[in-house]
């Protein structure tokens, strides 16, 4: 079932700050929209509280049309940033807040914070001030908080962005556990590719108020439909290419063997080559599916997982990949041939659009 649909949703601010969105999200469906800073993801997250209204089109829930209604009587949560705890008061009358608000008895104002402070594993600290908190404790604080009032769609704006690495990944899973054992339909928003693929369901990638891409995080790693989205996604080999007569397609880097019945001769591509789909010994009985690649190193960095490795073919391409670690690379300045597996590269045909 459709929990939330938004139809044609437009909002301008001179040049288009969000244009005619299109998306449905099904009940317990979580979206992550990905973009960079002023690419509309906040705006349109915006427009769906009610906090902006649209130029133009819908935000409707369970087939209801909500556009025109105010914040508070949409049913839904919100959880930013800044979290917007009340300081002086304690973690169980922040998160009793919105229920008071909403004039609910007593009783049950007791029993649905303690269901939440158990949710969130705070219940030992009820009555501490939140002042009194670490980063960590206060997010979990206002995640409680939002999902007490049993809000029909939770909306996160980038939540977890003050804190440190460890501890947001840590949070990151808690709060996506959270979420899919209440069955909460939810946007999160975010400029973090690793924190978007790993949270949604869904992926909406934005540039320039447009929905460049909405995927499975699966789909939008293996493929990308616009080299906008494969640069974003950290992608770094992207090459222009032209079908051949009798197939492959012919780059900077040599004529690829990859067939592909969709390309029509002469068509123009952009060729992605992920950074994981290239090694440095291949067996003999695979050569056939290998494209091979001359290099020299320009530059080699140790993650603790594996090698990321750049090198510069042909004098002036430079094209980075990531190697295991049980194999080191050669030196700076060494010569080295990788081969790259033709049956995963990605052709983006030009011109394509969302």
């Amino acid at each position: 079932m459709v929990q939330l649909e938004l139809v044609n949703l437009s909002r301008t601010y001179g040049p288009f700050a969000v244009h005619k969105i299109c998306l449905a999200l099904k009940r317990g469906q979580i979206l992550c929209l990905l973009g960079p800073s002023g690419s509309g993801k906040t705006t349109l997250l915006r427009l769906v509280a009610g906090l902006e209204k649209p130029d133009s089109g819908s935000v409707l829930l369970e087939s209801r049309d909500m556009t025109e209604l105010p914040p508070h009587k949409r049913q839904f949560g919100m959880m930013f940033q800044e979290l917007a705890l009340f300081p002086h008061k304690s973690v169980f009358e922040n998160v009793a807040f919105g229920l008071r608000m909403l004039r609910q008895p007593p009783a049950q104002i007791l029993k649905r914070t303690e269901e939440m402070l158990m949710l969130v594993g705070l219940t030992s600290m009820a009555q501490r001030n939140v002042g009194d908190l670490s980063g960590g404790e206060q997010q979990r604080v206002a995640l409680a908080r939002s999902l007490a009032p049993r809000p029909k769609l939770l909306m996160l704006d980038e939540p977890l962005g003050a804190l440190d690495r460890s501890l947001r990944e840590h949070l990151l899973q808690e709060i996506h556990s959270i979420l899919k054992k209440l069955d909460v339909t939810a946007i999160f928003v975010t400029h973090d590719q690793a924190e978007a693929l790993t949270m949604g369901d869904v992926v909406g990638v934005m540039d320039q108020g447009r929905l460049v891409q909405m995927d499975s995080p699966q789909d939008l790693y293996l493929k990308p439909r616009h080299p906008f989205v494969a640069r974003f996604l950290g992608f770094q080999n992207l090459l222009s290419g032209l079908a051949l007569p009798g197939g492959g397609v012919e780059t900077e880097i040599g004529k690829l063997d990859i067939s592909d019945n969709n390309l029509e001769v002469h068509e123009r591509v952009t060729v992605v080559i992920r950074p994981e789909i290239a090694a440095q010994h291949v067996r003999g009985s695979e050569l056939s599916r290998y494209h091979k690649i001359v290099g020299t190193v320009k530059q080699r960095i140790f993650s603790g997982r594996l090698y990321r490795v750049k090198m510069v073919v042909d004098k002036e391409i430079v094209l980075a990949f990531d190697l295991p670690i049980t194999e080191p690379p050669p030196g700076i300045g060494d010569e080295m041939t990788l081969w790259i597996d033709v049956n995963e590269i990605i052709l983006i045909k030009e011109g394509q659009t969302p």
